[in-house]
């Protein structure tokens, strides 16, 4: 499975299909486009809630979107969520979700598979590397 995340591959169909191109040359019929990409590594899990290590995020990355995302200059912007709001002093994250939101099968994403996923990395049995960073009570007091 790591090989096939590690390849990300794009089917674009040629829209030519053999007929002339721009410069007069036939082109190959349906041939697709591939893009192969390098993670440098083996990933150690594709379980969102138990990936520890850069080669994970980077695969994890591909294949999921998250409630928001993040620019090359690290401004925070939607995703899968459209807008967001913080209440009761930081403690209370409420996102409005895009209602086109689907799983690559089709069916809608839904809140209730957000919230599944941040209980799963909080539950100890979970043993997620991440779960510290979702509890907001442990900050260590100044």
């Amino acid at each position: 499975m790591a090989a096939m995340a590690a390849l990300v591959v794009i089917a674009l169909g040629s829209a030519s299909c053999g007929q002339d191109t721009p410069q007069g040359h036939r082109s190959e019929a349906a041939k697709p486009l591939v893009l192969t990409r390098s993670i440098g590594g083996q990933p150690g899990s594709l379980d969102p809630q138990r990936a520890e290590d850069a080669f994970s995020y980077d695969v994890l990355r591909d294949l999921y979107e998250g409630l928001t995302a993040s620019t090359p200059d690290g401004a925070v912007v939607p995703a899968t969520a459209t807008s967001w709001r913080i209440e009761e002093g930081g403690k209370l994250y409420v996102f409005q979700l895009r209602r086109d939101a689907r799983w690559s099968n089709g069916d809608p994403v839904t809140a209730d598979h957000f919230v599944a996923g941040f209980r799963r990395a909080l539950d100890p049995k979970t043993v997620s590397g991440a779960a510290d960073l979702l509890r907001y009570d442990v900050v260590p007091k100044a």
